[in-house]
């Protein structure tokens, strides 16, 4: 951004009730700021509603490649609220998105806040947090996201930790393999 300067208009400004403020473009108005810049190009909408603010923050995160899960579900569940809407299929037609997207999201959003804020751990996509959302217990979840961050647990074998957390075996129970006797080394005759 310092080199070539500001290639478009890359900041929404919403005017409302004679003030403005920042609808998308934080990471710009930042990086224009790192550099000392006294001007620069924005975009100003006058009396833009709440959804129609929230509508334009997803579409502007959609088109990043790190936007957090958790940033995204917060904004599909504040679209929800501030469209009265009571399903995701409701949200998902709103937004013109699949249902089963929309599901995904707000279930992650469902993952207590103490373990969305150790995410600075490390980075884990959508199918991770969907995955470490099953587990019922903080615990367990902030183990798994412990246990991705240090042994890069991910794909099948998160989903293999995860189920083990979600159905235990009893040391005991009737099925489970009893240890073989001390076996004799195989010889060749």
């Amino acid at each position: 951004m310092d080199r070539q300067g500001q290639l478009e208009s890359a900041l929404l400004i919403r005017q409302a009730d004679g003030t403005h403020k920042l609808v998308f473009g934080n990471r710009r108005l930042a990086a224009a700021r790192k550099n000392h810049w006294e001007k620069l190009k924005v975009d100003i909408k006058e009396n833009v509603s709440e959804s129609e603010r929230l509508q334009m923050i997803l579409s502007e995160n959609g088109e990043r490649e790190d936007a957090s899960p958790f940033y995204t579900a917060m904004l599909y569940s504040k679209l929800m609220a501030a469209e009265n809407l009571k399903t995701p299929g409701e949200l998902a037609e709103k937004v013109g998105k699949d249902r089963s997207v929309i599901a995904r999201y707000l279930s992650v959003n469902a993952i207590p806040k103490e373990v969305q804020e150790s995410v600075h751990r490390c980075t884990l996509g959508l199918r991770h947090w969907l995955e470490i959302a099953k587990l019922t217990q903080v615990e367990d979840q902030l183990n798994v996201l412990k246990e991705c961050a240090t042994q890069g647990l991910a794909g099948k074998a998160l989903e293999k930790r995860v189920n083990q957390l979600l159905n235990p075996k009893p040391a005991d129970a009737e099925g489970t393999a009893k240890p073989a006797a001390e076996a004799q080394p195989f010889q060749f005759t």
